[in-house]
């Protein structure tokens, strides 16, 4: 008993060091060159948007853009401690820790679990999460998707707690969590019709039976209801009034959900059929092989789902969890699937779930080889798929992280919108002006974005959607190509003889803002003389 007693922590302790390497790899892979990618247009938006918050300390909730204050009030945190206090100042890698971290607070989350499902399925669950594709390359992105995905986790997690526990703190913890879900994106009304139908299925078949009401009992009062509803309306009330200094915002929190519904099923940008998620998930155009590592873990949650839906619940440890687990990834995949508007980071919403029962598949199927020789060939073929699932990972956020072939680039800027900055800021150094100089950016449609986020330093750059006629031209011109006849009257065929200036191209061919934005970079003589004898100087 002596030796049983001493083997116990030493196995502990094997656990806890395995999840602390996780850990550890799934920081690498999502905080190391976090500013390497170009910044998105959303991303760009958003920055701008926090720039607002970061200068003047003022929030006000946009009900028609921009999603919730979650995202805006946490990019504070690493802001404020880099000492970035400006637009100017702030850095990509700043902006990118709060979903990053969020990312990594996802994995950790899972050790709350490990008292009711046990350490290996929480490891197996741990790794998936950490080296997933899909969820590393979205929690490297300045957008609200893993906030969402992170707070609808805690969510679940801390009900679940309550279940076991039926203690208020947990009820308490999950309004909060709801809270921020609501304050982070619209979308979460979507999850939350999933979840609930799904709860409503799980009470019907396994939660009502004689065995399951003995072995726990309900303790559910109302006095914890209201302790849930205060708690998650607090914390909505709270953000989106900018903390009571906007009280409309409250308002417009529910007024804003009109505009989304008719968002999703509008004709128009981002609207695909409905396997486009899984043909992201499973097509591989970067490579010989012909499917993604992504693929091993979609089918391997589908076999998953498959057997629980089908097994019998005396047999399966925790099957109302895992039953309400199937359902919501079948029910949200679906949903999501028949939305006609569609964007690649909505595949988290069904995703991150389908991950835990993929890794309770393997789990599953680890308990129930029992031959040696099976058992080894097992434990080599998950070997293969989670080196294949890290090679993939690592190319995507590190290789061909802004390549058009990569599915989860989604409309994104290349070295383009990199190598245009550079040229400004070489005419810049050459200009009287410096970063004073003006520029004028003409794309119709406001489709100029993000070049607002890497022209943040130029003060004096005017935005156009068209050729504006009555301001003076500035010396160094950035223009889509469709303008350039508006351009060329303007240069050229209004001003008086004798004060017309011959104007360049800057660069000797047409880079782009993003895929199908080519714009044209044009200097003045004048400057294009100092420019030149810098460069050659």
């Amino acid at each position: 008993m002596k030796r049983s007693g001493q083997m116990m922590p030493r196995t502990a302790m094997k656990y806890q060091v395995t999840a602390m390497v996780i850990i550890l790899i799934a920081s690498c892979i999502r905080l190391i060159s976090l500013s390497e990618r170009p910044m998105h247009t959303d991303e760009a938006v958003h920055a701008f948007k926090f720039a607002g918050l970061l200068e003047k300390g003022k929030y006000i909730y946009d009900k028609n853009e921009y999603h919730g204050p979650t995202l805006n009030y946490l990019s504070l945190l690493p802001a404020r401690i880099k000492s970035q206090n400006q637009l100017v100042s702030l850095e990509e890698e700043t902006l990118r820790m709060v979903p990053a971290f969020t990312g990594i607070f996802l994995i950790l989350l899972m050790l709350l679990l490990v008292k009711s499902f046990g350490w290996p399925l929480i490891l197996y669950t741990m790794l998936l999460l950490a080296i997933s594709p899909a969820l590393t390359y979205f929690s490297r992105y300045y957008i609200h998707e893993m906030l969402l995905i992170f707070f609808n986790a805690g969510f679940l997690v801390s009900l679940y707690r309550y279940y076991r526990s039926w203690k208020p703190g947990w009820i308490i913890t999950a309004g909060i969590f709801a809270g921020l879900m609501v304050s982070t994106k619209e979308t979460w009304i979507i999850l939350a019709g999933v979840e609930g139908l799904a709860l409503a299925i799980v009470y019907v078949i396994a939660l009502r039976s004689p065995e399951r009401k003995k072995n726990f009992p309900c303790q559910l009062r109302y006095s914890h209801l209201v302790l849930f509803c205060i708690s998650a309306m607090a914390i909505t009330i709270i953000l989106f009034s900018s903390f009571f200094k906007n009280l409309q915002g409250v308002i417009d929190s529910i007024q804003t959900y009109a505009d989304y519904f008719s968002r999703a099923t509008q004709e128009g940008d981002h609207i695909y059929p409905w396997y486009y998620y899984y043909k992201l998930l499973t097509i591989n155009s970067c490579d010989k092989c012909w499917f993604r590592a992504d693929s091993w873990l979609l089918l391997s949650g589908i076999f998953g789902i498959i057997i629980i839906l089908f097994q019998r619940p005396a047999k399966l440890k925790n099957y109302p969890v895992m039953l309400f687990l199937s359902l919501t990834t079948l029910f949200s995949g679906i949903v999501f699937s028949l939305i006609p508007y569609k964007t690649p980071w909505n595949i988290l919403t069904f995703y991150t779930s389908n991950l835990f029962l993929s890794a309770w598949f393997f789990y599953f199927l680890s308990q129930k080889i029992k031959k040696r020789r099976i058992k080894w060939i097992f434990h080599f073929c998950v070997g293969f798929i989670i080196l294949h699932l890290a090679w993939q990972s690592y190319s995507d956020n590190f290789v061909r992280f802004d390549h058009t072939c990569n599915p989860y680039v989604y409309a994104h800027p290349d070295q383009d919108i990199i190598d245009i900055l550079k040229e400004v800021e070489q005419v810049a150094m050459s200009a009287p002006e410096g970063n004073q100089i003006f520029i004028e950016v003409i794309v119709p449609h406001d489709g100029y974005w993000p070049l607002p986020w890497y022209l943040r330093k130029f003060s004096h750059t005017g935005w156009w959607s068209e050729v504006d006629m009555v301001s003076p031209a500035a010396p160094l011109i950035i223009c889509a190509p469709e303008c350039s006849k508006e351009l060329t009257h303007k240069l050229f065929d209004l001003p008086e003889p004798g004060k017309r200036y011959l104007y360049i191209p800057l660069m000797d061919r047409d880079p782009s803002l993003r895929p199908g934005i080519p714009v044209k970079l044009y200097l003045r003589k004048d400057y294009w003389d100092r420019y030149k004898s810098g460069k050659n100087s």
